[in-house]
């Protein structure tokens, strides 16, 4: 015997299981955050060596120009940013163009600094939020004894760079340095 299925009854067959459709939205969900832990664990190091990176290509820029303008410039250096500056009129000046512009680390990013074999860490500036736009950093409390802002890296116009070696630090833990000798050579590290 045929038995005959009516219209009728198909209503009541239930679909186990999912669709396409949803199926492709709980995989579009899973890998979005798969995406977004990947990219937040792997933040601070990409923003360490990001910073390492663009702080040795404006050093070699600054001895680039230095060289050119014949002009000396100087990096002056906080433990939460820097900015280049340029001797004019015996006075150091913080260089205000858009590349050479004084910078802040990103939050958790820490400086520290040998100059010439010399640890001078205890010269940097601990204060995080330094607003670097707003701040001059030629000359500041003029009551006392009239404290002039000098650079620690010297970049001279002859291509001569003070020796140093800058580390870059996020939580406490040494990620990259830079080193730059005599001749204005930086590895980075």
């Amino acid at each position: 015997m045929t038995k005959i299925i009516s219209i009728s009854n198909l209503r009541f067959i239930h679909n186990i299981g999912f669709t396409l459709i949803e199926l492709l939205v709980v995989m579009i969900i899973i890998g979005l955050i798969t995406t977004m832990v990947t990219l937040s664990v792997g933040s601070r190091e990409d923003n360490t060596l990001r910073e390492a990176r663009r702080l040795t290509e404006l050093l070699k820029l600054a001895t680039e120009e230095s060289v050119i303008s014949s002009k000396e410039f100087g990096l002056h250096l906080t433990k939460y940013g820097y900015e280049f500056m340029v001797l004019e009129a015996n006075n150091w000046t913080t260089i205000d163009d858009e590349i050479l512009r004084p910078r802040q680390l990103p939050s958790g990013l820490e400086l520290k600094l040998l100059v010439e074999g010399e640890n001078l860490n205890f010269l940097l500036p601990t204060n995080q939020n330094n607003n670097y736009q707003s701040q001059s950093f030629d000359k500041f409390d003029k009551k006392s004894k009239e404290e002039i802002i000098t650079p620690h890296i010297l970049i001279l116009s002859s291509g001569e760079v003070s020796p140093f070696q800058i580390g870059f630090y996020a939580e406490n833990q040494a990620s990259w340095q830079i080193i730059g000798d005599y001749a204005g050579n930086f590895a980075l590290l």
